[in-house]
């Protein structure tokens, strides 16, 4: 028997159903987003008024915990200068001037016999980059002789490992003899001397490497012979 179904609800009525269904869903899913968005909200909540001072505090109270200890070390203030004192030292050392070179140019400075001089002293003024010389000769050509050596003298070295123009060692003008005496002891002539002279700090500095110094053939104002050979040079210095 064939059964026969009849639409009893007109099209204007589907229509409104079909919407309240829609509208339904659409209140449910906001509903859904505002109890997630406020739950996210409670969650941010907690994290930056209850948890996070909570983690602070808790830290805090382990750094003073910590502090306490510290402090309870004797002389500690004395160990942690120490301590950066020690991680200063290798930028120190980078940055000292190497003076000691100035024992391996004395060697090619100091003329050839007869007029090779005798140093008594060395005094170095790093502020004013003055050289202050106390010593003795055999007589005033020798000491005229260092003067000149002095005055002439080259020194080459590197940068970064390229090599730099030679440049005076010395300030030729600088050069001040502050005393000169000349005396006799037991028939044998003495001139003793003071003079001051200002430096390249070039030759010094830590930045420059391969450093050697050479002595050009002069002829001094008294006397070319026994004057220092061009073939003279320093060891060479790192």
């Amino acid at each position: 028997m064939a059964v026969v179904q009849l639409n009893l609800l007109p099209d204007i009525k589907k229509e409104y159903l079909q919407s309240q269904r829609t509208k339904g869903t659409l209140i449910g899913i906001c509903i859904i987003t505002t109890i997630a968005a406020l739950a996210l909200a409670l969650i941010f909540f907690l994290l930056v008024y209850v948890v996070q001072p909570g983690l602070i505090n808790g830290a805090q109270g382990e750094v003073d915990k910590r502090t306490k200890e510290l402090k309870g070390i004797t002389d500690i203030d004395k160990y942690l200068t120490v301590q950066n004192q020690l991680k200063s030292l290798p930028q120190l050392h980078e940055d000292t001037v190497a003076y000691s070179r100035m024992f391996g140019f004395l060697k090619t400075l100091n003329p050839a016999a007869p007029n090779n001089i005798r140093l008594a002293s060395l005094q170095v003024d790093q502020e004013t980059k003055e050289l202050a010389i106390t010593g003795a000769s055999d007589s005033f050509q020798a000491f005229t002789v260092f003067q000149d050596t002095l005055k002439n003298a080259l020194v080459s070295y590197k940068i970064d490992g390229k090599d730099q123009t030679p440049t005076l060692l010395f300030d030729p003008a600088s050069m001040i003899v502050d005393q000169q005496d000349l005396t006799r002891d037991a028939g044998k002539q003495q001139l003793s001397f003071t003079m001051r002279i200002n430096y390249n700090d070039v030759a010094f500095s830590p930045d420059s490497t391969d450093i050697s110094l050479n002595i050009p053939k002069i002829e001094t104002t008294q006397s070319a012979v026994n004057a220092p050979d061009s073939t003279n040079s320093a060891p060479k210095n790192q």
